[in-house]
C-alpha cells in the first residue's frame, strides 16, 4: 500500500515539475527572445512604405503596407492569417454544436426576427382594416349633420353682427375704451445718482482686478520658489540623473541596429535649403556614414529611400523600469510631484 502511495506521489511530483519547467521555459522565451522590426520606405515617382514586426521565428508576424491604394495591415500566427484562424474556429464551433445537438444562438435569433416580422405585418394589416371601417362609418353618419351645423353657425354670425355697433356708413365702432396717452415724465436730478453709481461700479471692478493680479503674482512667486527648492534638492537631482541615464539606455536599445538613408531635398530657396543642410550636418555624429544627403538649391524636391531594422527585448525594458521603481529618490520625487 505504501509503495502505491509513493508511486502516486512520485508521478504527481513529476507532473508538477514538468509544468513548472514548461512555465519557466515559456517565460524565458517571452522575456529574452527579441521582437524584431524592419521598415522600408521610398518616395520618388510613387510612394511606398512597408514595415513588419516578428517574434519567435515568425510565429507572430505583423505586416503594414502603404501605397497609392491606402493603408493595409495583416497579422499571421504560425503562417496563417488571423481571418483564416477565425474561420477555422467558427467551423470547429459549428461541428461541436451539431454533434451535441445544441441549437446555435444565430439560428434562434433568425427565428425570433422572422416571428417579430410576421407579428408586425399582422398588426399593420389589422390597423389598416380598422381605419377603413372607421372612415366608412364616419362618412355614413356625418353627412346628415352637416346641413344642421352650417345653419346654426350662420344664425350665430347674424346675431353677432346685430350686436356690434356701427356708424352711419356701416363701419364698426370699437367698444373698447382708448387708453389715455401717457404724460411725459418730468426730468429730475436722478441721472447724477446713476452716473455716480456707474463710476463706483467701475472703481470696484478695477479694485477686484488688481486684487486678482496681486494674488496671481504672489502665487506665481510661491510656485517659483517651490520649483527652485524642488530642483535644488539633492535627492531630486539624483532622481533626474537616474531618469536621464535610463532614457538614454532605452533609446540606445530601441534604435535600429542597421539603417541606410538616401535623401535628396530642396525648398526652392537657396537660403532655407542651406539652413536645413546645416541642421542635418549638426546631426552627422548620429548617422555618420549611414546617410547620404544631396541638396538641390534650385528646385522644390523631396526624394529618397530609407531602410532600417532592429530588435527589442522585453527583459531589457522591464529591467530599466524596475531600476527606476526600486530607487528611493525616484519614489520621493514622484510623491512630491503628485502632492
Amino acid at each position: 500500500m505504501l509503495h502505491v502511495l509513493v508511486v502516486i506521489l512520485k508521478l504527481i511530483g513529476i507532473i508538477i515539475l514538468t509544468i513548472l519547467l514548461l512555465a519557466l521555459f515559456l517565460l524565458t522565451i517571452v522575456l529574452f527572445v527579441p521582437v524584431r522590426y524592419r521598415a522600408y520606405a521610398i518616395k520618388k515617382d510613387e510612394r511606398y512604405a512597408k514595415a513588419n514586426v516578428s517574434w519567435l521565428l515568425h510565429l507572430l508576424h505583423f505586416n503594414l503596407y502603404y501605397d497609392e491604394n491606402g493603408l493595409q495591415t495583416t497579422l499571421k500566427i504560425a503562417g496563417i492569417s488571423s481571418q483564416n484562424w477565425q474561420d477555422l474556429f467558427l467551423k470547429i464551433k459549428r461541428i461541436f454544436v451539431r454533434k451535441n445537438g445544441i441549437k446555435s444562438p444565430s439560428s434562434d435569433k433568425k427565428k425570433r426576427s422572422s416571428q417579430k416580422k410576421k407579428k408586425s405585418q399582422e398588426v399593420i394589416v389589422k390597423e389598416k382594416k380598422e381605419e377603413s371601417y372607421e372612415f366608412d362609418s364616419k362618412t355614413i353618419t356625418e353627412h346628415p349633420k352637416l346641413s344642421k351645423e352650417t345653419k346654426v353657425e350662420s344664425q350665430r354670425q347674424n346675431t353677432d353682427e346685430k350686436k356690434i355697433p356701427k356708424n352711419e356708413n356701416n363701419k364698426i365702432i370699437d367698444s373698447a375704451p382708448t387708453p389715455k396717452a401717457k404724460q411725459p415724465k418730468k426730468k429730475s436730478i436722478h441721472w447724477l445718482n446713476k452716473i455716480i453709481k456707474k463710476i463706483k461700479n467701475i472703481i470696484a471692478r478695477f479694485k477686484n482686478i488688481a486684487k486678482k493680479v496681486i494674488l496671481t503674482l504672489r502665487n506665481a512667486k510661491d510656485k517659483i520658489e517651490e520649483i527652485k527648492s524642488f530642483l535644488q534638492d539633492e535627492g531630486n537631482r539624483q532622481a533626474f540623473i537616474l531618469g536621464k541615464g535610463q532614457l538614454y539606455r532605452l533609446i540606445r536599445h530601441i534604435k535600429p541596429k542597421k539603417y541606410k538613408i538616401n535623401l535628396k531635398f530642396g525648398t526652392g530657396d537657396p537660403a532655407s535649403t542651406g539652413q536645413v543642410l546645416g541642421i542635418l550636418g549638426m546631426l552627422m555624429p548620429l548617422y555618420k556614414k549611414n546617410a547620404t544627403i544631396i541638396p538641390d538649391f534650385e528646385n522644390i524636391i523631396l526624394e529618397g529611400h530609407i531602410y532600417m531594422k532592429g530588435r527589442i527585448t522585453i527583459a531589457k525594458l522591464l529591467l530599466l523600469g524596475f531600476q527606476l521603481y526600486r530607487d528611493k529618490n525616484v519614489k520621493r520625487c514622484y510623491q512630491m510631484i503628485m502632492d
